[in-house]
């Protein structure tokens, strides 16, 4: 490939810094907040298993971002025409590979798109149905009603997921989507509430909708690969936490408990 590629697609700083700020703001602290991944943690053992498997998943996500950009740099050698980059994987699977390899390859895609959507659902309504309905409103539902309560919640938030993806069309837009928001509106309440015990929940609460908020008229102002909105949502996040703890002094030291048979050695 370096026979038929420029020597900047070889270089990992040629993007430029803006550029490698803008993924480091969308996907990094974004996938650190990421409530889908925090339950797959929560299945561990015990923290030393939480803590390998995590190591083993960014060794993993390394390799597997590794392959994607030689998959994409063989495209433009293989196929120099293609004009939608959203069909670079398809197309480079259908040019290349034999008929019976290549129905493992997209059952393989298929079952990672199933699992990466059913933990994405599953995150959103369980933070839905238990931290804001069942928390809030329906305090004393039993267990029967509250699993019908998720069952609905994780059909709707479904249904929005299409609605929305029909609208998006394009799949990395949408993933810049779905960081920005997490970037912007996630990762300040979050990293409060594990460093500061002076953070409330309606503290926390209050920032995540207004920054997320800010967040997502900042994409329809400036455009839904814009940079600038994860920052504006940070700023407000972090003033409207500090804010809201300090009038809200009341609700202080809230926090729940963790189980006391979890076993965190």
């Amino acid at each position: 490939m370096s026979a038929n590629l420029p020597s900047s697609y070889f270089n990992v700083t040629e993007i430029g810094f803006r550029q490698i700020l803008t993924y480091l703001l969308t996907y990094t602290l974004g996938m650190m907040v990421g409530q889908d991944i925090w339950q797959r943690y929560f299945t561990g053992k015990n923290s030393k298993v939480a803590k390998t498997a995590g190591v083993l998943v960014g060794i993993y996500s390394l390799l597997y971002s590794l392959a994607m950009v030689i998959i994409g740099m063989a495209a433009l050698v293989v196929l120099p025409g293609i004009e939608n980059t959203q069909d670079v994987f398809t197309t480079m699977a259908f040019e290349t590979i034999s008929t019976g390899f290549l129905g493992i390859v997209f059952a393989a895609v298929a079952a990672a798109i199933m699992s990466t959507a059913s933990g994405t659902l599953l995150a959103s309504s369980t933070l839905i149905s238990k931290d804001i309905l069942k928390d809030h409103f329906f305090t004393k539902i039993n267990d029967t009603r509250f699993l019908l309560i998720s069952r609905i919640t994780t059909f709707i938030l479904a249904i929005l997921a299409i609605i929305i993806a029909l609208w998006i069309e394009e799949l990395l837009v949408a993933i810049d989507v779905a960081y920005a928001i997490l970037a912007g509106s996630i990762f300040v309440p979050i990293l409060f509430g594990l460093f500061s015990k002076k953070i409330t929940p309606n503290a926390a609460f209050a920032a995540i909708l207004l920054s997320a908020t800010t967040v997502l008229i900042g994409l329809w102002v400036e455009g839904l690969g814009a940079n600038n909105p994860i920052i504006y949502g940070i700023v407000v996040n972090i003033i409207v936490i500090i804010t809201v703890s300090y009038f809200d002094k009341g609700n202080r030291g809230t926090k729940e408990k963790l189980s006391p048979d979890m076993d965190t050695n």
